[in-house]
Formats: C-alpha cells, sequence, structure tokens
C-alpha cells in the first residue's frame, strides 16, 4: 500500500473520505466497500485521511498499518482543515486525486455535497451495536474508563499503539527482566494508567507481554508517563525498531514496590496471567 501526506494527481480512483480515527467497525464496513467497489471496477481504492494534529485514537502510520491489512491501495492524510475548504471535493477529491466514485458511510454528512458533482456514489451498511451506529466517541469513552474489551468490541480488533522502541534506565536488565519502552509515533491517546495485558509485534512475531502506562514509582519519582512493556520469553536487542503493541485488557492499578526486584516478582505473576488470558 501506497502512504503520502501530500496530495498527488491520480486517475480512475474510487475514494473514501473521514477522519477514520480509531478505524471502528463502522470504517471498516466503508473500506470493505471500497476495496470490493475497486476491484469490481478496476479503479484504484484510495481512503482520504483528515486528520487532527492531536489527541488521536489512531495515528496516521497506525491507519496505514491497518489500512493495508483489509486490501487498500492508497492511503492520503491530509490535515482536516482542507477538508472544510469549499474546493476539498471538486479541487482535490475530484480533479487532483481522480475520484470517479465515492463509497460513503449512511449516515455521510456530505452526501448532499456530494451529490453536486454527478459521481457514482455507494453507501455502506450501517454498523450498529445496541441499536445505534458507532462511532469514535464511543471508543474514546470506552478507552478513557480503561475498558479495553469495549474497545476491541467496537473496533473488532484491539486498541493499538505504533512506535518506536528507545532506551531507557536500564534497570530491569539488572534482575533480567529487559523492558522495550515505547516512544509513540504522533500525539496519542492513551489509556488511563496502569498495567495491561497486551501483546506485541516484533518483525512479524507476536510476543504476550505486560504493559506499564504512566509512572514508574518503584523507580524514581518522575512524573514523565511511560508506555514500557515487558515480553514474555523475549530477550532481543530492538532498541530503534518499529513495533506494534495491542492492548487486550486492564490487568491492575500502578503500584509502589519494595524495590525492583519485587517489581520484578510481581510481573512474573503478571506474565502468568497474561499468557492464561491470551492463549484461551
Amino acid at each position: 500500500m501506497k502512504h503520502i501526506d501530500k496530495i498527488e494527481k491520480m486517475r480512475h480512483t474510487c475514494v473514501a473520505f473521514g477522519s477514520f480515527d480509531g478505524i471502528h467497525l463502522g470504517h471498516q464496513a466503508v473500506v470493505r466497500r471500497l476495496v470490493e467497489e475497486s476491484r469490481k471496477t478496476g479503479r484504484q481504492s484510495v481512503v482520504v485521511s483528515c486528520f487532527q494534529a492531536e489527541d488521536v485514537l489512531t495515528t496516521e502510520l497506525e491507519k496505514a498499518w491497518l489500512l493495508e491489512k483489509m486490501g487498500v491501495d492508497v492511503l492520503v492524510s491530509l490535515p482536516v482543515e482542507l477538508s472544510r475548504q469549499e474546493g476539498f471535493i471538486p479541487q482535490i477529491l475530484i480533479e487532483e486525486l481522480g475520484a470517479e466514485q465515492f463509497v460513503i458511510g449512511k449516515e455521510c454528512p456530505d452526501r448532499k455535497r456530494l451529490e453536486t458533482w454527478e459521481k457514482k456514489l455507494t453507501a455502506a451498511d450501517m454498523v450498529c451495536t445496541e441499536g445505534k451506529s458507532v462511532t469514535a466517541a464511543d471508543v474514546a469513552k470506552c478507552l478513557d474508563r480503561g475498558d479495553m474489551e469495549g474497545v476491541a468490541a467496537l473496533c473488532g480488533h484491539p486498541y493499538i499503539m505504533l512506535g518506536k522502541v528507545v532506551h531507557g534506565k536500564a534497570l530491569g536488565r539488572t534482575v533480567g527482566m529487559p523492558t522495550a519502552n515505547l516512544k509513540i509515533y504522533g500525539s496519542k491517546r492513551k489509556p488511563p494508567n496502569g498495567v495491561y495485558a497486551t501483546c506485541t509485534e516484533v518483525e512479524s512475531r507476536r510476543y504476550p507481554g505486560v504493559t506499564n502506562v504512566g509512572t514508574r514509582p518503584s523507580v524514581d519519582d518522575s512524573s514523565d508517563i511511560t508506555i514500557e512493556t515487558m515480553l514474555a520469553d523475549f530477550d532481543q536487542n530492538i532498541y530503534g525498531e518499529k513495533v506494534m503493541t495491542e492492548f487486550h485488557s486492564f490487568i491492575r492499578g500502578i503500584r509502589k514496590f519494595d524495590g525492583i526486584e519485587a517489581v520484578w516478582r510481581q510481573v512474573q505473576k503478571d506474565l502468568k496471567q497474561v499468557k492464561e488470558m491470551l492463549l484461551k
């Protein structure tokens, strides 16, 4: 899949556009229909992501990771401000990106604007939970209360964080507990501080693990929020590597332990619990 962050001249495309924040079940219905229509008509499938700068559920790199798996040909990431301009549809989507067909959600607020330009419009089926359509706001509410199972139910996949492994204080290595400190690409909404059951993909292999989101009171007095993962059955040097972490379940709150060895003992218990949970 091609991922670009600028407008490029294209021809004969089938386009879906919107925020696609969270890539929830409603978004996925649109994307699946987009790919289906594109293959049927021989057009390129293009998702135009109109993104906001801060506090997103899904960064543009995460969208690329998810959309590629769904068979999308091109992801175009553009600031949301562009989508509010009067010429967005005729000048950018049609003239520059070559849109000959649009795939939209049934509740798309831009439907009337699109009908003005006499291009083929295809509406994807609506996806509902508990009698109402799925929204990014619903996903955010689940995330903000640490309900990772709720997030997965609305998104059809666990909450993900894609980032680069950076150096930390390396104190865990002193007791045989190396951890991966994750630097997120972009300004991303995080789950509440706590310890989570996670699964991390490293070079196409998946490892269960325990991820601490928040401070590390057993290590230092810093108020900095970190994302630190202990992977099960893993001892490789992955500094500088790009990894993807899935958040499956909240395990416990952050506690202060009496030294790094006490932390190690608790993490071993957490890892045992996570392995049992993810291997069910």
